[in-house]
């Protein structure tokens, strides 16, 4: 199974931030980028500098009020990227953000995560 490029960034400083990059680095199936929790003030930086022709996610942790705009903003630009906001420091909802998905496609992962539910 090929490696997927996982960013993980924080709006600031958080623990639920550090206990993801620490679970994504320990998979062999993902690379986390810069080997860190990155802020917000690195992304485009770093997004420009990896191939995104690849596979590519981006893990956002914030308040959604903090997130929203974030995600909105590099979806634009990489519009391959698959953005997931993880709502912290309270709760623990998530939302997954992604442009040029097909219809089938959607309604696939839809399914597939709703069986794991």
């Amino acid at each position: 199974m090929s490696q997927i490029s996982v960013v993980v960034v924080a709006t600031s400083p958080d623990i639920k931030a550090e206990g993801i990059a620490a679970a994504v680095s320990a998979r062999t199936d993902m690379n986390l980028v810069e080997g860190r929790v990155v802020s917000v003030d690195e992304v485009s930086v770093l997004l420009e500098s990896i191939p995104l022709s690849g596979r590519c996610a981006l893990i956002l942790v914030g308040s959604y009020a903090d997130t929203e705009e974030y995600a909105e903003a590099w979806l634009a630009k990489w519009p391959h990227l698959v953005v997931m906001c993880v709502d912290a420091p309270i709760g623990d909802g998530v939302r997954i953000a992604l442009r040029d998905i097909g219809l089938p496609e959607l309604l696939l992962e839809l399914r597939a995560l709703v069986d794991r539910a």
